[in-house]
């Protein structure tokens, strides 16, 4: 997954703030959480898989690159 995002908000204000919420069960949500971590966790409720990373350099209106990648790590 890889995107751009230009947040209205300094990334250690200690406030959550939603980048993107799609769905509800399997669905996916983007979001930065009190602790300044961004978390992007896929299939919601059902069998979630969250990667995140913290936001504390980020400054508000300054373009921001977000890519990561997972896979099944009971896959051999």
């Amino acid at each position: 997954m890889s995107f751009w995002v230009k947040p209205r908000w300094n990334g250690n204000d200690g406030i959550p703030h939603t980048v993107l919420s799609y769905g509800g069960a399997g669905g996916i949500l983007i979001a930065k959480d009190a602790a300044n971590n961004l978390k992007i966790i896929v299939n919601r409720f059902v069998s979630e898989t969250v990667a995140f990373f913290n936001t504390s350099s980020w400054i508000a209106n300054d373009w921001h690159h977000v890519a990561c990648t997972w896979g099944d790590s009971a896959v051999q």
